[in-house]
């Protein structure tokens, strides 16, 4: 079969055309991929800086200190940190003489916040590392306003020390305590109480001054954070020794009675300073909480600041009691509300503040495991 050569010729010439623009593409594509890697290449060979290594960040209070290697490529001449998407950065000279390859910047002033940095090494044609990213944090005045001073239960002070006792636990971020007092020699003394310190006592404190104290906390943001902080300083009250107030001529009445045993479980066995006997509720029939003794001291006592109950290791001891007070038996007052240990010893309640009383006032509110409150004895106590 013959061919016409005028469709061959046709035929050769377009797919000649066609590899012409392919050819020119590839050129043109070679072009700009040299154009966009040339700063890698020199005379045929990639030019590369070697990167920083190994960058940790720390967190400081406004501030973050990056650390990390130095190469050992001796062309390296500074390298260079960004931040901000870009906006921000900082070069940092890196003489080929150095005697540390320790690479340490401190970035200062940084609002607190979160960031990402970039860094490039360079040498001194401009040529630069591929990036190493890092993540750093500032912590500031947000971060503090959000830690609070350790709660200080009660300061008391009585056979020449001073007493401090704790609630609870500090948080994994609190280092100690710093407590500020004047002290027997009338200098302003200072006292470092551990963060799993749970009872402090201090032997030096002067309870004839102004019977106060001022304390704060240290917190270390994390482990590896370059600045701790602290709160600002509180003020607690330091209070003297219990005085027991004498009993005599008080009287005791109560919400009910267990009167199965004839009178050994009445109010008044909770003030008789017999410590085997104890007042309970009703019990036959069964009442119900909350139950209540109410003490009569007969007087108005000036600045009650306490009272103190023994209840022992029982089911039958209360949970939370509520103390209230009154000066008539008519208008009554809630003092406090108060959490009870289930245990055999004589436990202290301190009101918030010294009250005139002449009545007061213990509502169980609950139990541990029954229907029914026992109490031992009952006292109150000045300071």
């Amino acid at each position: 079969m013959k061919m016409n050569n005028r469709n061959f010729k046709y035929r050769n010439i377009r797919l000649l055309g066609i590899l012409l623009i392919l050819t020119l593409g590839f050129l043109i594509g070679c072009t700009k991929m040299d154009n966009t890697y040339e700063q890698f290449w020199k005379d045929g060979e990639r030019i590369y800086p070697a990167p920083i290594k190994s960058v940790t960040s720390f967190s400081g209070f406004n501030r973050i200190l990056l650390k990390g290697t130095i190469p050992k490529d001796p062309t390296v001449t500074k390298a260079r940190v960004f931040w901000n998407y870009g906006n921000d950065s900082i070069e940092v000279p890196i003489a080929s003489d150095r005697d540390d390859d320790t690479f340490s910047l401190y970035l200062e002033d940084m609002e607190e916040s979160l960031y990402s940095f970039i860094i490039h090494t360079y040498d001194e044609n401009g040529n630069k590392s591929i990036p190493v990213n890092a993540i750093g944090n500032s912590y500031g005045e947000t971060y503090k306003a959000s830690v609070l001073p350790r709660l200080m239960l009660s300061a008391s002070h009585s056979d020449g020390e001073l007493e401090i006792i704790w609630g609870g636990s500090s948080e994994a971020s609190a280092i100690h305590t710093e407590i500020q007092y004047e002290g027997v020699s009338g200098k302003m003394e200072s006292h470092i109480a551990k963060s799993d310190e749970q009872i402090t006592t201090i032997l030096n404190y002067d309870h004839s001054g102004n019977q106060t104290l001022k304390f704060r906390t240290f917190y270390l943001p994390d482990p590896t954070a370059l600045d701790i902080v602290h709160t600002d300083f509180e003020t607690f009250k330091v209070k003297g020794a219990i005085r027991i107030l004498p009993k005599d001529n008080w009287t005791a009445t109560a919400s009910s009675f267990d009167g199965r045993n004839g009178t050994g479980r009445m109010a008044t066995s909770a003030i008789d300073g017999d410590l085997s006997s104890i007042w309970v509720n009703q019990i036959s029939p069964q009442t119900f909480f909350p139950h209540d003794i109410t003490i009569n001291l007969n007087e108005v006592v000036v600045g009650v600041e306490g009272i103190q109950i023994l209840f022992g290791d029982r089911a039958d001891t209360p949970k939370n009691i509520e103390i209230h007070g009154s000066k008539n038996g008519v208008d009554w007052s809630l003092m406090g509300t108060y959490p009870v240990l289930k245990n055999n010893n004589v436990q202290t309640f301190d009101l918030a503040a010294p009250e005139d009383i002449q009545y007061f006032k213990i509502v169980g509110l609950d139990s541990y495991g029954s229907n029914n409150i026992v109490i031992y004895e009952i006292w109150a106590f000045t300071r």
